[in-house]
């Protein structure tokens, strides 16, 4: 986020002083954010993208000096993290969208680590610094990268093994990956859990720890459910669950790679290292206080064939291609004889090309300004005199799951 935040990941290194560490970072504070607006005005015409990426590489300048950091030569690296981005951004529009996106938004996490590798550096930390982009291959799918996991845990033991061998602390980016022709990707927004998780698996660690700004994996979004408390251990299928219906602590996808190793994993608040936090472990035998899930700016959208026929699965084939086009994320789903009905998030312009695809087959009708609520190990009961529900537009419950689509 800041200075002080840097800071105290140096004091959470120097806590685990003896071990051999692999530290993943994220992009410092909105970063993200501001690249994706850079890549946005890009392609919008605007000249200012060059002046905005500017802005945020003076923004990691000072930020160094902010550190103490004045050392000519680690300036200079933190500086040339932003120069390829800045000869896309000075020339001629001529590749996708997608490709430009994971070009200049992956510069982010790489300033990140040079930034914090310098600080620890000074701070007499035995740290070396790694390009991931050496070691995690993917495929060509541009913003959500899917791992080629063979070539990933050769090039993850070679290459951070003997780096190991030689230092204490390997820094490295989270979020990131590389093509098989050395072309820069990402792994989808929050990705840099999932690296952990990749990179863990791959040279087998002892244990994972995930350092957010919260006390551990709460029983729901403190923000949006006021009663919400610690869990001081969870099961790897629970937490999976957690991270299926929308929980935001964790990347989906972080909990499966070191489930199959058997790697415990610790989420844990960045601001007290003594606490341990969340245990996500293969045991099975506890006991849960009930869980909610909240996703908000849901829509409810129903279809009926225009023909008045019953909805056949050759409809329900049309209808799930359109919907894997246009990467559309089905919540809840229900087929009764003359519609089809379904949640997703809101996203205009997605919501719009959906309308477009199948407004010559089907009646439409969408209702937006709703609320996905799951709970787990919990009763309707519960969901409603808890959480004051007005009027549930879906109900669906399985086993140890309730999930209501309410506004």
């Amino acid at each position: 986020k800041d200075a002080q935040s840097i800071t105290n990941a140096g004091a959470i290194l120097q806590h685990f002083d003896g071990d051999k560490l692999l530290l993943v970072v994220s992009a410092v504070n909105k970063t993200t954010n501001q690249l994706e607006k850079v890549v946005n005005a890009f392609f919008s015409g605007n000249e200012e993208a060059v002046h905005m990426l500017q802005a945020i590489q003076y923004e990691h300048v000072a930020l160094a000096n902010e550190l103490g950091i004045n050392d000519p030569e680690a300036l200079n690296e933190i500086e040339d993290c932003f120069i390829d981005a800045l000869w896309i951004l000075e020339d001629e529009i001529q590749d996708p969208y997608d490709y430009i996106y994971d070009q200049i938004v992956a510069l982010g996490e790489l300033a990140s680590s040079k930034l914090n590798y310098h600080y620890f550096k000074s701070i007499g930390v035995d740290i070396t610094w790694l390009d991931v982009r050496d070691v995690l291959r993917t495929d060509e799918s541009y913003r959500s990268g899917v791992v080629d996991w063979v070539t990933t845990e050769q090039k993850a033991k070679e290459k951070i093994a003997s780096l190991l061998l030689e230092n204490k602390v390997i820094i490295t980016q989270g979020f990131i990956g590389s093509t098989q022709d050395n072309t820069t990707t990402t792994l989808g927004r929050e990705g840099s859990d999932y690296t952990a998780s990749i990179l863990a698996y791959c040279v087998d660690a002892n244990s994972v720890h995930v350092w957010k700004d919260v006390e551990g994996i709460m029983t729901g979004d403190p923000k949006l459910y006021k009663n919400a408390t610690l869990i001081k251990q969870l099961s790897f299928s629970e937490a999976i669950e957690m991270c299926y219906f929308g929980a935001k602590v964790l990347h989906p996808k972080t909990i499966k790679p070191i489930q199959n190793k058997n790697i415990p994993l610790f989420v844990r608040p960045f601001g007290d290292v003594t606490n341990p936090g969340t245990a996500i472990t293969t045991d099975q035998n506890f006991v849960y206080p009930p869980i909610v899930i909240i996703e908000e700016n849901q829509v409810l959208i129903e279809l009926a064939v225009k023909d008045f026929s019953f909805v056949a699965e050759h409809h329900l084939s049309e209808i799930f291609a359109i919907l894997k086009d246009l990467k559309i994320k089905v919540y809840l789903m229900r087929n009764t004889a003359i519609n089809f009905i379904f949640s997703t998030k809101y996203e205009e312009v997605k919501i719009a090309k959906l309308n477009s695809c199948l407004e010559d087959s089907y009646f439409i009708n969408i209702t937006s300004d709703l609320t996905l609520t799951t709970v787990r190990h919990a009763d309707l009961d519960f969901a409603r005199k808890e959480l004051g529900m007005k009027k549930v537009f879906f109900e669906e419950q399985f086993s140890h799951t309730l999930q209501l689509l309410h506004n």
